[in-house]
C-alpha cells in the first residue's frame, strides 16, 4: 500500500512539472504558434 501511495504522489508531481512547463512556455510568448501548441502537448501529456 505503501508502494501505491508513493508512485500516486511521484506521478502527481510530475503531472504538475508537466503542467507548469507549459504555462512558462506559453507565458514566455503565448502570440507563437508552436509555443500554443507545445501548451496542449503539456497539457494533454498530464491528463
Amino acid at each position: 500500500m505503501v508502494i501505491l501511495t508513493l508512485m500516486a504522489f511521484f506521478c502527481l508531481i510530475c503531472a504538475f512539472i508537466t503542467f507548469g512547463l507549459g504555462i512558462y512556455v506559453i507565458a514566455r510568448n503565448p502570440h507563437s504558434l508552436v509555443n500554443r501548441l507545445f501548451l496542449l502537448s503539456m497539457i494533454l501529456a498530464t491528463y
